[in-house]
């Protein structure tokens, strides 16, 4: 097998876990990786990616997209970073290793069978949400407290020299 420098062998920076994983083809890679021993051939890993991206793509040669994107860019970064290695002769890729912590991660959005892109929009969502609730509320506050200044101030026009009804 190739061996390779890592970047960062002990995978403490967290900036480079994110460009790693913002990536579909990375992340599918990985995680077919890891449901499959750690070890698949290049073939195997474009035919799964191939199957994931058929209804997203009308290329007519995403094969060889797939393929040639793979072995240029994405397995170049995952080697660099110490995630996986790469023989040349066999073109089989083998898992290294993934910390504990974004093993975490990717089981928490396998496990609920949503990809990241929707887990981030759905989370963006509700923090829209609760800023718009949150917005409402101290903008009906406001109106109360008018409302509330504005009979105060007719209250004591309107009684103004009269006894208040109890």
């Amino acid at each position: 097998m190739q061996k390779t420098e890592s970047i960062n062998a002990g995978f403490s920076d967290e900036a480079l876990w994110f460009s790693v994983l913002q990536n579909s083809r990375r992340r599918y890679m990985i995680e077919h990786l890891r449901s499959n021993n750690g070890s698949l051939t290049l073939d195997v890993i474009v035919d799964h990616l191939i199957e994931i991206e058929k209804d997203l793509s009308i290329a007519k040669n995403l094969r060889r997209s797939i393929k040639i994107s793979i072995v240029q860019t994405h397995i170049p970064m995952l080697e660099r970073t110490g995630i996986v290695t790469f023989n040349n002769h066999t073109n089989e890729v083998r898992l290294i290793k993934i910390p504990d912590d974004v093993n975490v991660h990717m089981n928490l959005l396998h496990r609920a069978d949503i990809s990241y892109e929707t887990y981030y929009i759905v989370i963006s969502l509700i923090g829209i949400a609760g800023t718009i609730v949150s917005q409402w509320f101290a903008i009906t506050a406001l109106i109360g407290i008018c409302f509330g200044a504005i009979v105060q101030k007719r209250g004591k026009l309107l009684f103004k020299g009269r006894k208040l009804p109890v």
